[in-house]
C-alpha cells in the first residue's frame, strides 16, 4: 500500500501469530543488541513486558534442545507448549531433589523441612519446587543462602513480573533458574 509499517501494526501482528511462531519473535526481540533497538522493538516490549539485560526471560519449545526431555518422554503430547525461563538453562541438566509442602503441617514437619533445606543447601544440591506454601517460602530464603542451584517453577505468567530482590544475586551466578509454563497474563 506504500504506507510506513507501525509499531502498533507490527504489535498487532505479533499478536496474532501461533504460540511457536510468537515465542521466537519475541525471543529475538528481547535478545536484540542494544545499537539495533527500534520503535518497533521498543513498542512489542511494552506490550508484550519484556525485558532485557541480565534477567532476560527466553521462551522454549518442545523441539528447543534446552526443552526438559522428561517433560517431552512422561507428559508426551501434554507437555506444555512452551516454557519461559529466566536463569541458568544448564541447571535442567543437573540431578535434582523436589521440594513440596503443605501449607498446613504440623509444627515437626516444618522443623524437619527447614532442616532438610538447610542440608541441601550445605551440600550443593540442585533443588527445584514451586516454592508457593509458606514453609516452601522459607526453605527457599535458606537455599538462596547457598551457592547450591536452585530451580523456581511459577504457578503464574513470568513476563512482566516484578522479581522478588532475593532472586537477583542468584540470577546474576547463574545458580537460578525460574520457569513457567504460563503465558504473560496468567498472573
Amino acid at each position: 500500500t506504500g504506507e510506513p509499517f507501525s509499531a502498533d501494526a507490527a504489535v498487532g501482528y505479533l499478536a496474532r501469530l501461533p504460540e511457536q511462531t510468537k515465542a521466537l519473535a519475541l525471543d529475538y526481540i528481547r535478545n536484540a543488541p542494544a545499537d539495533v533497538v527500534t520503535p518497533v522493538r521498543k513498542k512489542a516490549a511494552a506490550a508484550f513486558g519484556l525485558r532485557s539485560g541480565n534477567m532476560t526471560s527466553v521462551a522454549i519449545v518442545p523441539t528447543d534442545a534446552r526443552y526438559p526431555q522428561r517433560l517431552r518422554d512422561r507428559l508426551r503430547k501434554d507437555a506444555p507448549r512452551q516454557l519461559i525461563a529466566m536463569g541458568n538453562l544448564d541447571l535442567l541438566a543437573l540431578p535434582k531433589t523436589a521440594l513440596f509442602c503443605s501449607a498446613r503441617c504440623p509444627g515437626n514437619a516444618i522443623l524437619a523441612a527447614h532442616d532438610k533445606a538447610g542440608r541441601w543447601r550445605d551440600e550443593g544440591r540442585c533443588v527445584i519446587g514451586g516454592f508457593h506454601s509458606p514453609i516452601e517460602k522459607e526453605c527457599l530464603r535458606i537455599l538462596l543462602r547457598g551457592r547450591q542451584p536452585v530451580i523456581l517453577c511459577l504457578a503464574r505468567g513470568l513476563e512482566g513480573m516484578r522479581l522478588s530482590p532475593d532472586w537477583k544475586k542468584p540470577l546474576t551466578d547463574n545458580r537460578l533458574l525460574v520457569l513457567s509454563p504460563f503465558p504473560a497474563s496468567e498472573r
